[in-house]
């Protein structure tokens, strides 16, 4: 039997087929666009200057969502596989993540907060956790695009924006409502509603939506238990609990120059595979509620020959976690008849202000930006069916929460910064954020420098290096000084250098970025001493390579390819859960003026596994079908088949330290997810 083929060789047959696309583009007498349009779409993302995207620094991506529910996106988590360099990932309850370049939820440290979460505009991460997961569940059917911004991104965004910002921008100019259903009693509904135009001085949208599923309930052979020596009382083989509810609520209302901003996003989920990765009883029960709810108003007014913007808003984040299971009861004692459950309650609230200011000087746009933010944690409890000498009881017993009620952190922000427009061929952006933090955790300063070179309005080449950084969250402070441990944790800061290369035919485009960064002082979760430091430093290399084309004949061709090189000083390897290699390619085709079709093939490599970890590395092939049928009277019925070739998908489980300190895998068979899924949505537009 022959050696497989080594993986750094299998990009060959990717890049082969993206320069074919590319080349064979250049003769098509028509040009389609694809999911997004590289050099003519706007965005405020990078630069808070409303610019096309070959003018802004940084590697943008805006995604369209018309474009993608025709490609079978469901969810905005399922939207994230189409950028380059993306890859999302599940954890074991169900919470969705990403990983960008690589660099995400580190080995055992669940609560990263490496991208900037945004909702029309505003952040959205807790200081809790750095979490804003209710918006991975938005319906596709309510998103205009999604603007993700790959990178450092601290310089406008401040903390968190480490490895991106993901922007979700919901529908505001459009009327709809929307029905849909699928596999494991999925059921979901939508309205969209807007009244006015965007020119006009007065105008408001409400945007909705809520859908469920009963999850597929996936099966479990073996758990953690088994490799402890008690699986006799574990509860596999059995299904794992992937019940969802999920809701979202957007109101927009633009008076002259005041406008009004109010959403609300929530999802209640299952226990999934277990918060100490113990599959939990066959229940079904929703365990875990997250909801966000914000308002917000922005008041432009011109001064001279510049423009301010004045806003002012208010955050509201809630987890509530009731009888989340934690491990069967006779772990603990000999015969007891209830499982180890917990119960929790936090809620923080963040009241922040801001102006900036924008000032055009000749050749100059100047940006000036002051934000500061007061978080106060108004509850934070947590209680176990344990007493305090390990017998399971009836009743809850309170116990010692890492949040404390009333604590909190102020943040100090100040911004600046200079695009230097040299000429409409070149230019330099410059500038810098400098946030101070109360709590002893200090202050980080975020410099950045970029240019821009438009060779013509067909190539452009970009050049970016920027600073960001990650603040030690309020769980990670709180849990070392229940432990007595240290909580002096210095903010994790990355040093990234970006080049890209963007090329544009009449019918085509393409474009290559390369990106190297340094990690220091990384925040980790140890498993054996259950305390966080900054342990770690490290180092990422990705290349991404896009391109697509259109035909005369409705066809649209188009594909990605992201290669990722990590290093961690403390695995002396990649970094555990990323994946070297990610490939698509996916191609629309337009039957006629009502009926669209879509296929797209997704190739993840294995991803890494910690240093001691036995397993192999395993990656999936899953490959999507998707009808859209549309008629002139504002009917559209779209369906879809999700993995249709039944290929096994699953998500990494990490190694677990056992009660003599040794580490031991979890769940054998990693994180397994559904295989063929189907779905079927009818919609109205008037």
């Amino acid at each position: 039997m022959s050696d497989p083929i080594p993986s750094w060789l299998q990009i060959f047959p990717w890049l082969a087929l993206l320069v074919s696309t590319w080349a064979v583009a250049a003769e098509d007498p028509f040009y389609e666009g694809g999911l997004d349009n590289f050099l003519a779409e706007e965005t405020e993302l990078a630069t808070k200057t409303r610019l096309t995207i070959d003018y802004v620094p940084g590697i943008i991506d805006v995604i369209r969502g018309e474009s993608l529910a025709e490609r079978g996106v469901r969810t905005v988590w399922d939207a994230l596989a189409f950028v380059p360099g993306i890859n999302p990932v599940m954890d074991n309850l169900g919470h969705r993540r990403v990983m960008v370049r690589g660099l995400g939820d580190i080995g055992d440290n669940r609560f990263s907060g490496y991208v900037k979460m945004m909702l029309n505009g505003v952040s959205m991460n807790d200081s809790a956790k750095a979490s804003a997961d209710p918006l991975f569940f938005i319906p596709i059917e309510q998103v205009d695009r999604i603007e993700v911004m790959r990178g450092p991104g601290s310089a406008i965004h401040g903390e968190h924006a480490v490895a991106g910002v993901i922007n979700i921008v919901t529908y505001s100019d459009r009327n709809m409502v929307f029905v849909s259903s699928g596999s494991f009693n999925e059921q979901g509904l939508g309205l969209s509603m807007n009244h006015g135009l965007a020119a006009d001085p007065v105008n408001f949208s409400l945007n909705l939506s809520a859908w469920r599923s009963d999850g597929a309930d996936m099966r479990v052979e073996k758990d953690t238990l088994y490799q402890i020596g008690y699986g006799d009382i574990s509860n596999a083989p059995g299904n794992a609990n992937e019940g969802i509810v999920a809701k979202t609520g957007v109101f927009r209302t633009k008076i002259h120059g005041f406008s009004f901003l109010a959403q609300w996003s929530e999802s209640r989920l299952g226990d999934y595979f277990g918060t100490n990765f113990t599959l939990p009883s066959q229940d079904d029960r929703l365990v875990e509620h997250d909801r966000i709810r914000q308002i917000e108003g922005r008041y432009n007014l011109t001064l001279g020959s510049g423009r301010v913007e004045l806003f002012l808003g208010e955050r509201n984040h809630l987890v509530t976690k009731e009888h989340l299971f934690i491990n069967p009861g006779e772990y603990y004692q000999s015969g007891a008849e209830q499982d180890l459950e917990g119960k929790s309650n936090y809620e923080e609230q963040r009241r922040y202000w801001g102006v900036d200011y924008h000032q055009n000087v000749g050749r100059h746009r100047w940006l000036l930006g002051l934000y500061q933010a007061d978080v106060n944690v108004l509850q934070g409890t947590q209680a176990f069916n344990m007493t305090n000498e390990g017998a399971i009881v009836d009743d809850f017993v309170p116990q010692s929460y890492p949040i404390q009620r009333d604590s909190g952190r102020y943040i100090n922000s100040t911004m600046v910064q200079d695009e230097i427009r040299y000429s409409d061929l070149f230019s330099v952006t410059v500038g810098g954020r400098y946030d101070h933090y109360s709590g002893g955790i200090g202050a980080s300063l975020s410099p950045r420098i970029a240019g821009v070179w438009r060779f013509s309005e067909a190539r452009v080449f970009k050049a970016q290096y920027g600073r960001s950084f990650r603040p030690a969250t309020l769980y990670e402070i709180g849990a070392n000084a229940l432990l007595g441990a240290s909580t002096a944790l210095d903010p994790t800061t990355v040093d990234t250098l970006e080049i890209g290369y963007f090329r544009k035919y009449p019918l085509a485009e393409w474009r290559m970025t390369a990106a190297y960064s340094e990690l220091r002082d990384v925040i980790v979760y140890s498993a054996e001493s259950y305390a966080f430091s900054n342990a770690d430093s490290g180092r990422l290399r990705s290349v991404e390579l896009v391109g697509g084309w259109g035909t005369g004949t409705g066809l649209w061709l188009d594909g990605s390819l992201s290669v990722t090189d990590t290093d961690l000083s403390s695995v002396n390897g990649h970094i555990p859960g990323s994946s070297q290699f990610i490939g698509r390619v996916g191609a629309r085709y337009r039957l006629n003026s009502w009926l669209v079709g879509a296929l797209d093939y997704r190739r993840v490599e294995g991803f890494s596994r910690q240093p001691s970890d036995p397993r192999g590395e395993r990656g999936y092939d899953i490959v999507n079908l998707t009808l859209t049928a549309r008629s002139e009277s504002g009917y559209s019925l779209r369906m879809g088949i999700g993995n249709i070739f039944d290929s096994q998908v699953a998500y990494p489980s990490f190694l677990l330290a056992d009660s003599s300190g040794e580490p031991t895998v979890s769940y054998p068979d990693d994180l397994v997810q559904p295989g063929r899924t189907w779905w079927l949505e009818g919609a109205l537009h008037f």
